[in-house]
């Protein structure tokens, strides 16, 4: 089984996405552009994108399966899986900081969600969707006229908001519960 993580599933791809997304939220002030609603531009830190690279190298992995093989397994690699995609997010915690690994654990349970539906290219797409939507929509002025947020968008919430982290794990458990009824029904 060490062997089929390894080679067939290739979970040191993880570790690669962990390094990108690292690099990325390290890149400080570096602004990227993104639309607003009334047709302008708005720019975004270039580390509110960082979980997006984490992602898309776990939704590489976890695409990477042989149906046959793990359906006869002694022990099923969904519980590694688990644990291993918890042990990427708690280093995601450690290297990038408490919002960019809030973020990637939300994103995490959308992206799980939306692979049980579609497929680990519209889960990845779907993570940065989320993004974006929040960006562009989750926006809002205040009473005394400073920046907020609105309720539900929670990657713009700040990192030590409560619940944001309550969302976050409610979402990834609801992933991570999709993940568990996909695999029950294919093997």
């Amino acid at each position: 089984m060490r062997l089929h993580l390894l080679a067939v599933r290739r979970w040191w791809v993880a570790a690669v996405g962990l390094a990108a997304a690292a690099a990325a939220a390290g890149t400080g002030d570096l602004l990227v552009p993104v639309p607003t609603l009334t047709g302008g531009m708005s720019s975004a830190p270039a580390r509110y994108f960082s979980p997006v690279l984490l992602i898309g190298a776990l939704m590489y992995v976890w695409d990477r399966r042989l149906h046959a093989a793990e359906a006869t397994a002694v022990r099923h690699p969904r519980r590694t899986d688990h644990v291993l995609l918890l042990a990427a997010l708690a280093a995601c915690l450690l290297v990038t900081g408490g919002q960019e690994a809030r973020n990637a654990a939300l994103l995490c349970g959308v992206a799980l969600i939306v692979h049980r539906l579609a497929n680990a290219a519209a889960a990845t797409l779907s993570t940065l969707a989320v993004l974006i939507l929040a960006r562009v929509a989750g926006r809002g002025i205040g009473m005394h006229g400073e920046p907020t947020h609105t309720w539900w968008a929670v990657p713009l919430h700040p990192a030590d908001s409560p619940a944001a982290w309550a969302a976050v794990a409610a979402t990834l458990a609801a992933g991570m519960a999709c993940d568990a009824t996909l695999r029950r029904k294919r093997g």
